[in-house]
């Protein structure tokens, strides 16, 4: 590969975040499934229907007063509080494997 310019390349350096997924993968999956189901639902709880209220904060500090949700009604107007939403993981035992002492974790 030739260089474009007279400084050598440097790596960049290890976030936090990578030596955590490298020390635990699983971890790096259950946060991108965790966001992957907030946008799936609209940022909705589906049974309660309540905002997502991370993502609430998100948008009233980027959009203000014309913050909205997914489908397009101001967040200003929603009838319930947001609330916190954790993601529900119903996964089926032939995706879980379990060591010695029973702990059990994703298989890779």
């Amino acid at each position: 590969m030739k260089a474009s310019a007279k400084k050598t390349p440097q790596p960049t350096p290890t976030t936090l975040l990578e030596v955590q997924l490298s020390l635990n993968p699983s971890v790096g999956r259950v946060a991108t499934l965790r966001r992957d189901c907030l946008i799936r639902d609209g940022y909705r709880c589906v049974i309660s229907h309540a905002f997502d209220w991370e993502e609430a904060a998100r948008r009233i500090e980027r959009d203000e007063d014309n913050a909205k949700d997914d489908d397009g009604n101001l967040l200003k107007d929603e009838d319930q509080q947001s609330e916190d939403l954790e993601v529900a993981h119903i996964l089926p035992h032939s995706l879980m494997s379990y060591d010695a002492s029973g702990q059990a974790d994703l298989v890779c």
